[in-house]
Formats: C-alpha cells, structure tokens, sequence
C-alpha cells in the first residue's frame, strides 16, 4: 500500500542535509536533515515568548488596553527547569533514528560478513546488537504549571514535517496529541490518524479506522508510525487516557511496548501526578516510562524561580500608571 499522501496540506519543508557529526548517524538522512544539536545555552534566550508592548500603549481606551492584557496568553520566561527539557528533547529524536536508517540496504549482508569471517577464525558478534527499546521520558505536575508549553517550545526548534523528495518520503520528526477527556485508547489512536492525516493530506484514517479491535489498531498506528519515520509521540493529559472506561493496563502496556519495542518510536508522556500513579501501575517499574528522563514540577514557591518569573512579567503593564514591581530578585 502506498504510504504518499494524496493531497497536500502544510507547505513542504525539503530536506536539507548536513554531514553527521557521530559516525553512528553519518549517511542516516533522517538524522542529518535535523538542525544541529544546541545545548540549553545556546538556545534558551529563543526559548522565551514576549508579546509586543509599547508605552503608547498606555495612552489607548480602556477596552483597547484591555485587548492588550490578552497577549499574555503567550508569554514564555525561560527557568531553569527547561533548562534540560530543551536538550533531551534533541537526544530522544535522534536516539530513536540511530537504528532506524531507511537508506540501510538492511543487516542480513552484515550478518552473513560477519558469519563468514566468524567461521574463519574470528572473534565477533555475529547478530548486530541494538538497544531492545526506544528511549523514554516523562514529565509531571500540577495542572497549570506550564508543562506543556514546554514541551510545546522545545518542540518548536525542529520542524514538525520533513520532505525528502531525494529519497520519496516524508519524515514526520514529531507529533503531539492530547488525550481526549473522555477518550479511550481507541480515540486515541484514531486522533493519530487523523493529526497524520491532516499534516500529509492522507487518508489513514478511512483505511485504518474500521479495525475491529484495539489491538489490531495499535498495529496500524505502528505501520503509520513506521512508514513516515516518527521521530517522537509526544502525549498530553495522558490521566485521561488511563482514567477512561474500557482502557485496560494490558491494552495499554501492549500499545507502549508496540511503539517502544518494535517500531523503536520514542515517546514521552505528560500528565498530573496522579496520571504517574496510574502510569506506574501500567509498568512494574517507572524506568520504563522515564529511562531517558523524568520529571515532576510542583507550583511555584516563593524563591528565585517564582521572582525571576513575576519580574520578567512586571514589564507587561496597560495600566495608565504603570506600578512598579515589589518583588526583589
């Protein structure tokens, strides 16, 4: 079946390719069309959002100004606690690549190398040896905190759709679903379908939607995945997902080790607190939904993170008087 969208529906990013810096991922065009890897520090000052402003602003009607307050809404003040978010969102993409180059004739002419010389004499692994299951991370906390924001922002500075018109395919590096509130796991995966569908103009959806049962489903979102090389499944609100009626622990343990084990997709999950709960009760061991990473962001106290916070936003006044802030760094 062929997996080439029908209609077009994002303006198409070619592929631009750069020569690999790690001989693990030289010739893997899937790693080389990615921007380089930049470190937090290199990156953090265009991890923030700050809307317009402008002190004439203050001069404008009130329901005007009021408009204005609205700008807020994508205000984003680097902390220290994206510090590392940024990076390890760079390391799961390409950690997920390495052992997924689609350019690989494949390994049965290295296997039979390696026998023929392991029959001469050789001491050598005959089998290619990878990693059993793709890298994974977590991210938890109270509702509000800014977790998915983010995430959204570490997401932002890789591009969402590659075309590699070269090799005729398309890449897809990363996608982001929420869990329905009331979703099972198979509203889940039709939401799959259908972000696919809408970022390549397929049709997945009315080719994969009738599957007759979960599993069967799970191993269609697999060959989706697969077939336009996901670098990343980011899930939000993943309490919802667990929460649901009918979603039971076997079903999803089956759906996570499908995309961990056998298509090599890292993912990462959001959700509250008590989402982990849940999570951890799906897996014996929380390794397995947080081996690359895991955190759990609690509200804001009243240290240097809360005051470099409120200070950087302080600025943002449509006030006729502006006031200044009382809060020291």
């Amino acid at each position: 079946m062929s997996t080439k969208p029908v209609v077009e529906t994002i303006p198409r990013l070619e592929a631009i390719y750069r020569p690999a810096e790690l001989p693990e991922h030289a010739g893997n065009p899937l790693i080389e069309a990615l921007p380089p890897f930049r470190t937090a520090v290199d990156v953090i000052k265009a991890f923030g959002r700050y809307p317009h402003i402008s002190a004439g602003e203050r001069q404008l009607p009130k329901e005007t100004r009021m408009q204005c307050v609205c700008r807020l809404d994508e205000y984003v003040e680097p902390l220290p606690k994206h510090f590392g978010l940024v990076e390890q969102i760079g390391l799961l993409i390409r950690a997920g690549y390495t052992s997924r180059n689609p350019l690989d004739p494949g390994h049965s002419k290295k296997m039979k190398e390696f026998y023929r010389r392991a029959m001469a004499g050789e001491i050598l692994t005959i089998s290619p040896t990878r990693r059993s299951t793709a890298p994974s991370m977590a991210l938890f906390g109270v509702s509000g905190v800014g977790k998915s924001t983010a995430i959204e922002r570490a997401l932002a500075f890789y591009p969402q759709v590659l075309h590699h018109k070269e090799h005729g395919f398309f890449q897809i590096c990363w996608l982001k679903i929420d869990c329905p509130l009331d979703g099972s796991l198979k509203q889940f995966l039709m939401a799959f379908l259908d972000k696919v569908d809408e970022l390549l103009g397929s049709n997945w959806r009315r080719t994969f939607g009738r599957a007759k049962t979960v599993d069967e489903l799970i191993g269609y979102v697999a060959r989706v995945a697969a077939a336009h090389h996901l670098g990343l499944l980011v899930m939000d609100e993943v309490q919802n997902l667990l929460l649901a009626s009918g979603v039971g622990q076997e079903k999803m343990l089956n759906f996570f080790v499908t995309l961990s084990n056998d298509v090599k997709i890292p993912y990462v999950t959001i959700g509250t607190p008590r989402g982990l709960a849940l999570l951890n009760g799906v897996f014996r061991e929380a390794r397995r939904v947080s081996d690359m990473g895991g955190d759990i962001w609690d509200a804001f106290g009243e240290g240097g993170e809360w005051k470099h916070f409120v200070n950087g936003m302080w600025g943002y006044q449509w006030t006729k008087k502006p006031v200044v802030s009382q809060v020291n760094p």
